[in-house]
């Protein structure tokens, strides 16, 4: 990998193009050719490069870190992106054997970190690699007096892909930066004179580099807790999205990576930000086991309404108690007929009441509540109600017997809830209803005709 070196000779700074390579487990440099004098010594630019107005190359700029909120100073620089060292080759993403492990916080021989460098250097916005944010870790890549990159490294291997796969991409970028070198008083025209020109903070004050490099590396931005994340997924989960989930065979972690659930796995990520589906996708495309995760979670909250998703989201993952999860997992196998007999009965094509949602997750909330409470059982909270207080009503009563009988077997609560889910389903809508001598079955007889299907009763 090549890099710049200076080279003090009559008093002057000059520049020369070195190699960079390891042998026998050191670093050595092999000298290529003169890129002629420094372009921020003492001599006026138009002595150096015909044409130029004499204005300083090196600009000066500061940022903040990441930890104790320390100052740094750095030179603002025009250089040409192939004589800085990134970690790997930004073309293959194959280890850089002159890069200083040591300094590599990512791991880019990774899919998820190639799909994000290829997908940066496809839709380069130069606003986000010009701007000077004052932010250590993102903006105008920080590089060291060696041309080592410390942050950014994704970043130049994005722009020097952009360059050689996307060049009317990468030709925004080097417009953009001519600007950007106006208004620092840089020497804008290297941007015509390097063949991949980009704009750096180049570091030259002391520090612990690894530390630096890490420090860099730490996100300023507090992220999303599981539940709030849930809650942001499930609005963009219609219920078109949610009725093509089949959960009919095994648990919902192995159904949503099975090709049965192809569609739903390709509507779930399409909805998301592109920097989000590359952390969710394993190498083969499918979801990998964080997808999975925040599928399910989204599920459940788009499923069961308002706190209560959350809840059942947070409760599917965070229940130890065996029986308990038996019931969540039986109850995921139900999702698919579930979300769309919870549409037809909110948006009134069924009967509002016929809705069991709301039931269902106070139901198994307070099963999880006995289950964890020592020495008590559904006996006692029905003996000694006000152990718990009276909270639920007789139909949720009756769920929390129910999922209390069935709760070593997730295939028979699963079998319960979707057959209930299935007759909300085939009934006529209400404005069909309105012209018919119906009476309305109850909710809590089409649960009752659910159960006595599962024991197989008339």
């Amino acid at each position: 990998m090549a890099f710049v070196r200076r080279k003090l000779v009559g008093g002057h700074q000059y520049l020369e193009l070195v190699e960079s390579y390891r042998t026998g487990g050191k670093v050595k440099h092999r000298y290529i050719k003169s890129l002629g004098p420094e372009t921020n010594s003492l001599r006026p630019l138009d002595k150096v490069l015909p044409g130029s107005s004499p204005k300083l190359i090196a600009s000066k700029t500061f940022t903040f870190g990441n930890t104790d909120n320390a100052r740094y100073e750095f030179d603002l620089k025009i250089v040409d992106a192939s004589v800085l060292l990134t970690s790997h080759d930004p073309f293959n993403f194959t280890l850089n054997p002159a890069y200083p492990e040591y300094l590599q916080p990512w791991l880019r021989n990774r899919f998820v970190d190639q799909y994000q460098v290829r997908h940066m250097a496809a839709n380069l916005v130069p606003e986000i690699l010009l701007t000077d944010f004052h932010s250590i870790d993102r903006g105008t890549p920080i590089v060291g007096t060696d041309g080592v990159v410390e942050s950014g490294n994704g970043r130049v291997m994005a722009i020097r892909l952009s360059a050689k796969e996307h060049p009317e991409v990468y030709s925004k970028y080097r417009e953009a930066l001519k600007s950007t070198a106006r208004s620092h008083h840089l020497a804008w025209n290297l941007v015509g004179k390097f063949d991949t020109p980009v704009l750096i903070r180049e570091r030259k004050f002391e520090v612990d580099r690894k530390r630096f490099v890490i420090e860099c590396n730490i996100p300023t931005t507090m992220e999303s807790s599981p539940i709030e994340q849930a809650r942001i997924d499930s609005s963009k989960l219609t219920v078109d999205i949610l009725s093509t989930i089949d959960v009919s065979d095994g648990e919902i972690a192995n159904a949503l990576i099975s090709p049965r659930n192809k569609v739903f796995m390709i509507a779930f990520i399409g909805n998301l930000a592109e920097v989000e589906q590359a952390h969710l996708l394993d190498s083969q495309g499918n979801l990998n086991q964080e997808g999975v995760r925040r599928a399910v979670m989204a599920i459940f909250a788009a499923v069961f309404r308002g706190d209560n998703g959350l809840k059942m989201a947070e409760l599917f993952y965070e229940s130890t108690e065996s029986n308990v999860c038996n019931c969540m997992h039986g109850i995921a196998r139900s999702l698919g007929l579930l979300a769309k007999s919870e549409t037809l009965a909110n948006n009134e094509s069924r009967q509002a009441d016929y809705s069991i949602g709301e039931d269902l997750s106070k139901a198994i909330i307070r099963l999880n509540k006995i289950k964890n409470t020592p020495y008590t059982s559904i006996e006692n909270y029905f003996v000694q109600p006000q152990m718990f207080g009276k909270e639920l009503t007789p139909f949720q009563e009756t769920i929390l017997c129910t999922l209390d009988r069935y709760s070593r077997s997730p295939k028979q609560i699963g079998s319960i809830i979707s057959y209930y889910a299935q007759l909300i389903i085939d009934m006529p809508s209400l404005n069909q209803m309105s012209f018919m001598a119906f009476k309305s079955p109850t909710k809590e007889q089409l649960f009752d005709i659910a159960v006595n299907r599962q024991l197989g009763l008339p």
